[in-house]
């Protein structure tokens, strides 16, 4: 049994997956017994692969020479609550990238290379449910690869024998399945030259030789999602190490891209990966500035009033609760949420959920962008903002630039409702000064995605898949 680390290729190499799984089951202590877990292993076996893509011996396997489970939990204060936890910042590696997405001159053998082959898309979400951050990713690579086919699970798996999965944190790594087991028996009648998948559904493909690239693509960690967003002690638990499980088992024996250096850190420090940094691309020429008074005409908003928007879910994660206070407090200012359901209280006016290619209207009609998030891997609605020439109002953890450049709005290092009071009253009187759609059309852009992926793809290939 050996460990091959090699650029962003993450190998183990040994007999067996299980004993992994045997070790992280033992140790789930929100579980009143281990037979559950002895049965829910046996049925993975005889159920969660189609006939053909079992585990062969020497596919993955435990880390060599220990019993460690992959997620690195002996990090200080990891799913204790002691405090943030500090990623330094590369700038070094960030400006590299943004040097090569500047050189526009890429090889027409990488054009012609990514333009002409057949790539496989493993997501969480197809066509059929709401657009997230994701599913937008999704269709920046789709215009990348145009021969591109997605694989997705269109529903959550209903409880079973074993109980409710979501309980177990594992109702996600059984989505994956469904939504490998099409993809491998496509690719076994109409074979791809190369497979994408996102986040923990790319776990199932490991337990099978496809003999092409395989790229892991990771938005966030589960480890440090469970870590940073999670309040309730056993949610903590059951994402943290079940789910965190097979979010690290999707990335070994891949090629592994992070979206964010935050990611990038997440990745080492929890699950000893190594991953390619590309940022996330934004449309610049779909969401780009309009004139203010004119949206807000026709969306119906005053003209005189301040107006905040808050993107996303109204959910503790996001920090809506920090808004709901925040709010209380400004009663001059107008928060409108895009997203959850559609009511108005007091100073706060919920949206619903509103259509991908309308938020750049909402986007024109506000004065700032406020995001108090407690845990972000790279959040699209961001970058969609400061597209609009839109300044923001963010919590560090919103924040997943290693540049620290005032010309976007301000970023709140504390948890502090008054130093989000007083960032808001910073940016709404100095509205005209920023400029961050400057800062964000030489970098993250969708040529410079284009160009990023095409070097990427280039290494990968070269280097035999």
């Amino acid at each position: 049994m050996s460990s091959i680390r090699s650029g962003s290729r993450n190998r183990e190499i040994g007999a067996s997956t299980m004993p992994m799984f045997q070790w992280s089951c033992r140790n789930a202590r929100s579980y009143s017994s281990w037979r559950k877990f002895r049965t829910l292993r046996k049925e993975f076996r005889a159920w969660a692969m189609p006939s053909g893509c079992g585990t062969r011996k020497g596919d993955i396997a435990r880390t060599p020479g220990t019993d460690t489970f992959p997620v690195n939990l002996n990090t200080p204060g990891v799913f204790r609550g002691t405090g943030p936890l500090v990623l330094a910042r590369d700038v070094h590696a960030v400006d590299q990238v943004h040097r090569l997405a500047a050189d526009e001159a890429a090889s027409g053998r990488s054009r012609r290379m990514i333009e002409g082959i057949r790539v496989a898309i493993l997501t969480p979400y197809g066509p059929s449910q709401p657009v997230g951050g994701i599913e937008v990713f999704n269709e920046s690579l789709r215009r990348i690869f145009r021969d591109a086919e997605t694989f997705a699970s269109e529903g959550p798996p209903s409880p079973g024998p074993l109980g409710d999965f979501r309980r177990l944190g594992m109702q996600q790594p059984v989505g994956a399945v469904r939504a490998a087991r099409d993809l491998l028996r496509r690719h076994r009648r109409e074979p791809f030259d190369l497979v994408l998948s996102n986040g923990i559904y790319g776990w199932p493909l490991g337990l099978r030789r496809m003999n092409v690239p395989r790229i892991q693509i990771y938005h966030f960690t589960m480890a440090g999602f469970a870590r940073q967003a999670l309040s309730l002690r056993g949610d903590r638990l059951t994402t943290g190490h079940v789910t965190a499980f097979f979010d690290r088992l999707a990335g070994i024996g891949t090629h592994v891209v992070a979206v964010s250096q935050r990611v990038v850190r997440e990745l080492d420090a929890f699950y000893r990966l190594h991953a390619h940094l590309i940022p996330v691309a934004v449309d610049t020429g779909t969401f780009r500035p309009a004139n203010r008074a004119s949206m807000r005409a026709l969306l119906g908003l005053p003209q005189r009033v301040p107006i905040g928007l808050f993107v996303g879910r109204p959910h503790f994660t996001k920090g809506y609760d920090v808004l709901v206070r925040v709010a209380s407090r400004m009663p001059d200012v107008l928060f409108v949420v895009a997203g959850g359901e559609g009511s108005r209280h007091g100073n706060i006016l919920s949206l619903g959920r509103i259509a991908h290619e309308d938020l750049r209207l909402w986007y024109a009609a506000s004065d700032f962008f406020f995001l108090p998030s407690r845990y972000e891997g790279f959040g699209l609605a961001l970058l969609e903002a400061l597209s609009c020439n839109l300044p923001v109002v963010v919590s560090e953890a919103a924040w997943p630039f290693t540049e620290e450049t005032r010309e976007c709005g301000l970023v709140v290092r504390s948890r502090s409702d008054e130093d989000f009071i007083d960032a808001i009253r910073s940016v709404v009187a100095a509205r005209q000064q920023f400029t961050p759609r400057e800062f964000i059309l030489p970098r993250y852009g969708t040529d410079a995605f284009r160009t990023n992926w095409q070097r990427f793809l280039d290494t990968v290939l070269d280097a035999g898949g």
